[in-house]
């Protein structure tokens, strides 16, 4: 989890997003973690230097984002005509590989969860606030690299959010730590305005 939302029972460590002006021309598989597919398949011992591949990507952040270039290993269980990769994981980069071709930075991600958490912020808000940000960004070197689309955000931050180890420091005294049935006093949802008709009912 993000540095402010960390309890002290967490463990796994917070790495702060590297700066793109050091980030290498050419990512480079991790020597500590096994390449792994997004399909779950995962290498079972460091690939060789014959089986090492290098295809284009974009990696997403605050303010603007890079082309870069993503070692990679052709995934041997996804057919071949979806052009599936195995990569590095990035997490200690401070880096989310979503697919090999669309890195983005922990901290972009964190910042919408900090949004999202203190005043409801939609998905299509937070897009339109980002996307403007980029056009207006002085650490832009590729002007012509736009934002994600608020669909790709969404998909993006659900699965950076599913990885990562949320625990909470509160406990029913009845219960225990997972009760069956919680009761809220409200929740965090915003719609689009092109979203809002007759039909839509909140979720309650």
């Amino acid at each position: 989890p993000p540095l402010w939302a960390r309890l002290p029972s967490d463990i796994i460590p917070t790495y702060r997003t590297i700066s793109f002006a050091a980030l290498p021309p050419i990512i480079p598989l991790d020597n500590t973690a096994l390449p792994r597919c997004r399909c779950g398949w995962t290498m079972t011992a460091q690939p060789g230097a014959a089986q090492i591949q290098t295809i284009d990507c974009i990696v997403y952040g605050l303010q603007n984002a890079v082309r870069r270039q993503i070692q990679v290993v052709p995934c041997t269980v996804c057919p071949p005509r979806f052009g599936n990769y195995a990569g590095p994981d990035l997490g200690t980069l401070g880096l989310y590989n979503y697919n090999n071709k669309r890195v983005i930075a922990h901290s972009l991600l964190n910042d919408y969860s900090n949004n999202f958490t203190k005043i409801a912020t939609p998905f299509n808000g937070y897009v339109d606030v980002v996307s403007r940000r980029y056009t207006e960004s002085e650490e832009s070197v590729d002007l012509d690299l736009a934002f994600l689309s608020p669909d790709d955000f969404r998909a993006i931050w659900f699965g950076f959010g599913r990885l990562q180890h949320n625990d909470v420091a509160f406990e029913c005294v009845t219960c225990g730590r997972n009760p069956r049935v919680i009761i809220a006093d409200g929740i965090s949802a915003g719609f689009d305005v092109k979203q809002l008709q007759a039909s839509l009912r909140p979720p309650t």
